[in-house]
């Protein structure tokens, strides 16, 4: 189970069921599903949403270490997947990072 999926399901914790974690934050129980099963993850401001009404229980990080980590080997491949590039177009020394 990946980060997302586990911090879902704490969220979903909070609430007692998907339906009304949904609700809180305004999208769909499927989306929470979506969320769990890892066929898609949080938005930004769904993130933002569970951090708030879970009185950050639940963190945006731990929703999305993708966007929020300040850790280089979590956010490179990131943003290299969102900058649409290969792996062999980018050359940082590993001494540099």
């Amino acid at each position: 189970m990946n980060q997302t999926a586990s911090a879902t399901i704490k969220a979903v914790g909070v609430f007692g069921c998907q339906s009304k974690l949904a609700e809180a934050i305004g999208v769909t129980q499927q989306s929470i599903s979506n969320w769990i099963n890892g066929k898609s993850k949080p938005t930004v401001k769904a993130a933002r949403a569970i951090e708030y009404v879970t009185n950050k229980m639940v963190t945006k990080e731990d929703l999305r270490p993708d966007i929020y980590s300040t850790d280089i080997a979590v956010n490179l491949p990131s943003l290299i997947d969102r900058m649409n590039l290969k792996k062999s177009q980018i050359e940082i020394p590993l001494s540099e990072i």
